[in-house]
């Protein structure tokens, strides 16, 4: 992705757009489809190609970001394991 990211193992979970500061989070594509419908994220698709396990997150706030990118960690984690 060429941003530095966050990893749980060897699995890449997180990081920001370096260039608008925005949380982009790696979870299950459901949950990235419902982050998006509920109008909380946004699709992540950097060069016009949509990463569908990825959603970008613009709202800035603690908490949202905290529970996020512990989802995003948890999910690394089972991904990596199964």
């Amino acid at each position: 992705m060429r941003f530095p990211c966050l990893r749980a193992g060897e699995d890449f979970f997180a990081t920001c757009d370096h260039r608008t500061g925005d949380l982009i989070v790696k979870l299950p594509r459901h949950r990235v489809s419902g982050l998006i419908a509920a109008g909380e994220a946004q699709p992540f698709a950097p060069a016009g190609r949509t990463f569908k396990e990825w959603a970008l997150i613009g709202r800035r706030d603690e908490v949202t970001w905290h529970a996020l990118l512990a989802e995003a960690r948890a999910y690394a984690r089972h991904e990596h394991t199964v």
